[in-house]
């Protein structure tokens, strides 16, 4: 499986005693044929129902039935190694696919039609986000789709699909307010309630809050603590990073000269990989020779805790481990940030 496929794992035993257990005449079924070139297995997954599974393709054909969610929950099958991947959300609907050449077709049946609206909805979004990178000019038309596909779709995934997008332009507060507008159903999806755990998460590590401590097991057999670093009578610049992350790397230079600026019995860094193997860490740390501590392979660790959905993040502790900064802290304003505690 790939890495995002494994962040939803869960085991087929389980999945399996859970699928039996539902009415065959309710949920959302799904069928795919092939009239040729038939896989040996499909991967079936619905994270929000923590359901994943490989299912054997039989006579050039598989079904499986998901239970019904409201048309909340979201499903994929994929195969060929992960190279065609197909989602479709569970609205009770009966979904009939037929994969022919390197093309899949879908045919829904039932009392939902929410399946060909996300169709189409994926395809205006592709197309204005096209046209947004050609012309920046298009922004306004991009947002104003997904502000209408959100008003129209309060009570379904199509609104949680547009709240995601709306919400990259919203702080935490306009992000709740657009939360209370959804469907008490859609409120208590996993995507959502995801969503306003981090938003807690944040305010319980906002600046001026003590630092939240975490332990994450070395390779070695060692733990490394946050606590290890931070609270110790120095100024510590935590980097949240990982080798895959461009913006990260890129962000090195500017840790690098702040280190060699301030280092010493008053300041230090430390680096916190986040969903990130040791391996491709520890050949980045040799490749950019990075001077500072590393606390390699907490995976998505201290992201839980803090609250964060993307890197790079780079936070300041005080002395003492409150969190003094959270913003101000990449590019030239790294350096007049840093220069404002430490003199």
């Amino acid at each position: 499986m790939k890495k995002t496929s494994s962040l939803f794992y869960a085991a087929f035993a389980a999945a399996f005693a859970f699928l039996s257990s539902c009415s065959d005449s309710g949920g959302t079924s799904v069928e795919c044929t092939f009239p040729e070139g038939a896989p040996e297995k499909v991967q079936i997954l619905s994270s929000d129902l923590g359901i994943d599974t490989l299912l054997a393709v039989q006579g050039g054909r598989f079904s499986f039935r998901f239970p019904d969610d409201g048309g909340v929950a979201t499903g994929t099958f994929s195969f060929n190694d992960d190279e065609v991947i197909t989602s479709f959300i569970l609205d009770g609907s009966s979904l009939s696919y037929t994969f022919a050449g390197d093309s899949l077709s879908m045919v829904s049946k039932g009392p939902s039609d929410l399946n060909r609206r996300m169709k189409e909805y994926d395809s205006l979004q592709k197309a204005l986000f096209r046209k947004v990178m050609e012309n920046p000019d298009a922004y306004d038309e991009y947002m104003d789709l997904n502000r209408r596909m959100f008003e129209e779709n309060k009570d379904n995934f199509l609104g949680v699909r547009a709240f995601m997008i709306l919400s990259q332009s919203e702080n935490d507060e306009g992000q709740e307010r657009l939360i209370s507008q959804l469907s008490p159903l859609v409120q208590e999806s996993p995507r959502i309630k995801k969503r306003l755990e981090d938003i807690a998460k944040r305010r319980a590590t906002a600046e001026g809050a003590m630092f939240l401590d975490f332990a994450v097991p070395q390779k070695d057999g060692s733990v490394k603590r946050l606590s290890d670093f931070v609270g110790k009578g120095k100024y510590v610049l935590v980097d949240f990073w990982a080798s895959w992350c461009g913006p990260c790397i890129a962000e090195l230079p500017n840790l690098k000269a702040a280190y060699e600026k301030y280092r010493g019995a008053n300041f230090d860094i430390v680096g916190v990989t986040v969903s990130d193997e040791v391996a491709d860490s520890e050949k980045a740390v040799s490749e950019h020779a990075i001077p500072w501590n590393q606390i390699l392979g907490g995976g998505s660790t201290a992201s839980s805790v803090y609250g964060f959905n993307s890197i790079p993040q780079v936070y300041l502790f005080a002395p003492d481990g409150r969190i003094l900064r959270k913003t101000g802290l990449r590019g030239e304003q790294l350096d007049a940030t840093l220069s404002e505690y430490l003199r």
